[in-house]
Order: structure tokens, then C-alpha cells, then sequence
């Protein structure tokens, strides 16, 4: 799946309000998932606002998690009650409930995961991270950050990096990125480090070499 928004107020009656996937494998590049919800008689099962995945082996590439929501708090974003899923440069923001819950499958890299309502993440320990930046890691083990991300206007719904961020040129470059489009549109990777999160910082001057005489 790529290029493609599971949005607009969807309404899961159980798990996965926006998405749910059991087994197989998937691939999810440059994808909003936003303004979904998961409810359930009783709530007992309502787990998965955003994404519920139960096993398989499944990769999100520039992934942007905002504005879930499930009634049982700890699973508004994401919920990986099993399987592999491997994270590389989300943005999971702004969920109202825990923003990931993850199992013992779950690795997350050049992600941020920040600002979620009851807690960014449950289930996984800082082991889970590298080259991102969450609650509860430690600045540089791994690679990874503690600073705020600051989004260009988060309440807006920009979550592009705004100028001075320190998720700019701090990632882990992958062979994916090879010309590839950040989920804007933009170079994936613009001065030779990606960023961390699912957009490329645009205050960059991309490829551009200014001699001063």
C-alpha cells in the first residue's frame, strides 16, 4: 500500500478502526493514518484506533500515525498484538490514547513518537529504538534523541521539521531511500542523512553548493 490515507472518521467496531491486518505480510509506504477509531460492546476489545496487526511481517516507510482514538486508552495509535513490524521514519503524534503498542516483534527507526495523549508506548522497551526519538530512550544510545521534534505546526497538521529541529540529518539511511519521495513529495534524503519522521525537513538546500569568494 502506498500513497494512499485510511482517514475520515472511520469507525471499527473492535479492533482496527482505520486498518486491521492478521498475517500475510504488508508493506505501507507514505500512508496517513488519521481520525479513526475503534470501539467495541464493553470496550473489552477495542484496541487499534489507528492500525491493528495480529502476525505476519509487515514494513511502514514514512508512515504518519495522527488524531486516533480507542476507547481502551493504550491502543489509540497503533496495536501489534503480534508479528514482525518494522518502523522506519513514522510520525506518531497526537493520538488521543497511548500512541503505539507493541509486541516483541516491533522495531522502530528514524521514528518519532511523541505528544500521544496517555502514553507514547507500552509493550516494547527502548531496545525496540534506534535512530528516533520517544519518551524513555537515552540520548545517544542507538542513535537516538529525547529533544521535542518541533513539528512546523503540529495543531495544523504540519509535521514537516521545522528549521533547527534536531531530527534533521541524524537518521539511518537505507537503500530504499535511493530515489524516493518523502510523503510530501520531496527528496527522501536531501543532504546525503535522512531525516528522522515520515517528511524531509524543507529547510534544505537540496543539492545545492554555494561557493563564497
Amino acid at each position: 500500500m502506498s500513497g494512499n490515507y485510511v482517514s475520515g472518521s472511520n469507525w471499527g467496531t473492535g479492533t482496527g478502526g482505520g486498518l486491521s491486518l492478521s498475517g500475510g505480510s504488508w508493506w505501507l509506504h507514505n500512508v496517513i493514518v488519521s481520525n479513526n477509531t475503534a470501539t467495541a460492546a464493553g470496550h473489552a476489545n477495542d484496541y487499534g484506533g489507528g492500525l491493528y496487526v495480529a502476525g505476519g511481517l509487515h514494513d511502514y516507510w514514512g508512515v504518519l500515525v495522527v488524531t486516533n482514538f480507542a476507547r481502551t486508552t493504550s491502543a489509540a495509535g497503533l496495536y501489534f498484538a503480534s508479528g514482525t513490524n518494522r518502523l522506519m521514519n513514522c510520525t506518531i503524534t497526537r493520538n488521543r490514547g497511548m500512541g503505539l503498542t507493541g509486541s516483541a516483534g516491533t522495531r522502530l527507526v528514524n521514528t518519532f513518537l511523541v505528544g500521544n495523549g496517555y502514553g507514547d508506548y507500552g509493550g516494547i522497551t527502548a531496545s525496540a529504538f534506534a535512530y528516533s526519538c520517544a519518551t524513555g530512550l537515552t540520548d545517544g544510545v542507538n542513535g537516538n534523541i529525547t529533544n521535542e521534534p518541533v513539528f512546523l505546526n503540529a495543531v495544523g497538521g504540519d509535521y514537516r521539521l521545522a528549521k533547527g529541529s534536531v531530527g534533521i540529518d541524524c537518521g539511518q539511511n537505507a537503500e530504499w531511500m535511493i530515489g524516493a519521495l518523502d510523503l510530501a513529495g520531496e527528496k527522501r534524503v536531501k543532504d546525503g542523512i535522512v531525516d528522522l519522521g515520515a517528511y524531509e525537513s524543507p529547510n534544505k538546500l537540496a543539492g545545492i553548493l554555494l561557493e563564497v569568494r
